[in-house]
């Protein structure tokens, strides 16, 4: 992933690439488990924005085929995104772990 991710422009993917692994890891396991979900969803929410429109940007893609695949991996990760802030406004509900 890093080679890739410096193809698509990501500045220090050496680094970046596995701190935003531990990110995506870290909100995603507190989103599931309900413990501290509002905190876990922000976490989501940075992992996500710079991840759409870097590695995503469908609209530098000269390929039909690839500008496609990429408007589609953008508009999933924009569900996404919308998900998370949900959660952030919202919390993680009744069925967790930690009362909000």
């Amino acid at each position: 992933m890093v080679g890739y991710a410096a193809a698509q422009g990501v500045p220090s993917p050496a680094f970046l690439v596995p701190f935003s692994g531990i990110i995506a890891i870290l909100g995603g396991l507190s989103i599931l488990l309900g413990y501290k979900a509002k905190s876990g969803a922000w976490l989501i929410v940075l992992f996500l924005i710079p991840v759409t429109f870097y590695m995503h940007a469908f609209w530098r893609e000269g390929d039909p085929v690839q500008m496609k695949m990429q408007m589609a991996n953008f508009m999933k990760n924009a569900a996404l995104l919308g998900g998370a802030l949900l959660i952030c406004y919202f919390g993680s509900g009744p069925a967790s772990l930690e009362k909000e």
